[in-house]
């Protein structure tokens, strides 16, 4: 604590941490990912129709088998993924955001005594 004359002042609270912010781009980021992903696949597929088609993959040919089952799992593949990573995010937010709270909580009662 500082003193100034006769008043006793607290120094100023810390700034607090930037989790929220943190926590957004970090979310923004993961969807820019998965949309590019997202658009890469369907783009691929139909711009390279004619040259997959000289792939066989299970009796098919790769463009048939891509634009009838391929593309549709890759999106659902997306989906479990970003679906996973959100929860792992959401808990470590979550978890960051506890500890900031148990921290003010511990230097209020500190300052208290």
């Amino acid at each position: 604590m500082t003193t100034t004359g006769s008043i006793d002042m607290a120094p100023p609270p810390p700034e607090p941490p930037h989790y929220a912010a943190l926590h957004w781009r970090r979310k923004r980021r993961l969807t820019l990912l998965l949309l590019a992903i997202w658009l890469f696949m369907t783009f691929f597929v139909i711009y390279f129709a004619r040259e997959l088609d000289n792939l066989v993959l299970f009796g098919w040919p790769v463009s048939y088998y891509m634009a009838a089952q391929g593309v549709a799992l890759i999106y659902l593949a997306l989906i479990g993924v970003y679906n996973r990573r959100i929860r792992h995010m959401e808990a470590d937010y979550r978890r960051s955001e506890s500890d900031a709270r148990d921290a003010r909580n511990a230097r209020k009662a500190a300052d208290a005594k």
